[in-house]
């Protein structure tokens, strides 16, 4: 059983977004120490409304889903888990033993931790694979997933894209992207980094997305071109699965358009709150 670590206590810190706006989103500071001594930090910005999890994506942290977070419905509790050794998590995976599955067992141990028995769970990149494989191992705790640019499969970035995660970016949102993970890549070595890097190329969501009933956004930017079939996706064609779009937009579209990602997300859980009343 997990331990909710009072180390780090529940404080309440004030994050203001570094895209310049006067708004600031509030969290409480938690964190839980796994029985491998892993401590896994989370922070949640109370609302009465449903209650959404945030993964961030490979290097980044809580600081990378302010500007989406901003843009959510006041009311939904938002809670973001910090991957193994991203943010205030530590240590990174093992090396030889890290995976999506031993990550997503950690994102669960945490709701498990927190009392979450029933949220919306969402995360970018590898953060929204993630999600799938908890949607696949522990069904029951969540409403819905959210996969936002969340590879199905490692071949989806080369058949549906060409490889293009970042051609509709700024020079100054490229260089945002550099800041996001600086504070993680920091801290690991070579090794760690190039490890982890490759995690997202052993794993396939695909099976889970064929046999799950659970409601499944599909969040993904279209590179400003011509959109993909779902063949090339690897996401079945299935009434519980809405794929969408956002108009000219890359990979990271928290960073990139964090408002049409507020959106898409709000909208999907407004639908299917709409249906479970």
């Amino acid at each position: 059983m997990p331990i909710i670590n009072r180390s780090l206590p529940a404080l309440l810190v004030l994050l203001t977004l570094s895209a310049g706006l006067a708004s600031a989103a509030t969290f409480e500071r938690h964190a839980v120490t796994l029985k491998d001594g892993a401590r896994i930090a989370y922070a949640v910005r109370p609302g009465t409304g449903p209650t959404l999890v945030l993964i961030p994506g490979s290097f980044e942290s809580l600081e990378s889903w302010q500007a989406v977070v901003e843009s959510l419905d006041h009311d939904l509790q938002v809670v973001v888990v910090e991957l193994r050794g991203h943010g205030e998590s530590w240590p990174p995976p093992n090396a030889q033993t890290g995976t999506i599955e031993q990550l997503a067992d950690d994102v669960l141990e945490v709701l498990q931790a927190a009392d979450l028995k029933s949220c919306y769970l969402g995360g970018h990149s590898i953060g929204g694979m993630v999600a799938i494989e908890c949607a696949g191992r522990q069904p029951q705790r969540l409403k819905g997933v959210i996969a936002i640019e969340g590879w199905t499969h490692n071949a989806v970035l080369r058949d549906a894209f060409q490889g293009n995660t970042e051609g509709t970016l700024s020079a100054a949102q490229k260089s945002r992207k550099l800041e996001l993970r600086e504070p993680t890549t920091k801290r690991w070595t070579a090794e760690q980094r190039s490890s982890f890097a490759q995690i997202w190329t052993k794993w396939n969501g695909k099976p889970i997305l064929e046999q799950t009933s659970l409601p499944v956004l599909e969040l993904w930017g279209d590179r400003g071109g011509e959109r993909p079939d779902r063949d090339k996706m690897q996401i079945p064609d299935r009434p519980n699965i809405r794929l969408t779009w956002v108009t000219g937009a890359s990979h990271f579209l928290p960073l990139e358009k964090p408002k049409e990602t507020a959106h898409a997300v709000q909208a999907f859980i407004r639908k299917v709150e709409g249906k479970q009343r």
